[in-house]
């Protein structure tokens, strides 16, 4: 049985696109047919696409927690850049958990990962 939920809001919004056109953690994908786009290309690609999910979660306050997590890494010294790639850790791994699992969004374990930072999950 699957658990979990529908993607809120912020992740929609490029999480096709960086799974339809990038690789991270060894995924396949559609830009694994293109022969001109190096790794570092996919990477940055895929970076772009997770720092576009975290503006969006900030943006429109989906989850609540990303704003909350957001304040605080920024409040404790973090620049606001690295409390957005911070957060944007938890999106990769979560996104890669989800992949890996064949398992829906998992909110409650997203928040858990939120409130562990600067700690990343591993």
């Amino acid at each position: 049985m699957k658990i979990g939920r529908e993607l809120p809001k912020g992740f929609r919004v490029g999480f096709i696109s960086a799974f339809s056109e990038t690789c991270a953690s060894g995924f396949r994908c559609v830009s694994d047919q293109v022969p001109h786009m190096s790794d570092h290309d996919r990477y940055e690609r895929f970076r772009q696409h997770v720092l576009e999910i975290v503006e969006n979660q900030l943006r429109d306050g989906t989850p609540p927690e990303t704003t909350a997590t957001y304040r605080r890494l920024v409040a404790d010294g973090h620049s606001a850049m690295e409390a957005k790639r911070l957060i944007g850790v938890v999106i990769a791994v979560e996104m890669n958990d989800m992949m890996q699992s064949r398992e829906r969004f998992n909110l409650e374990r997203f928040i858990r990962h939120l409130n562990n930072l600067p700690a990343v999950p591993v």
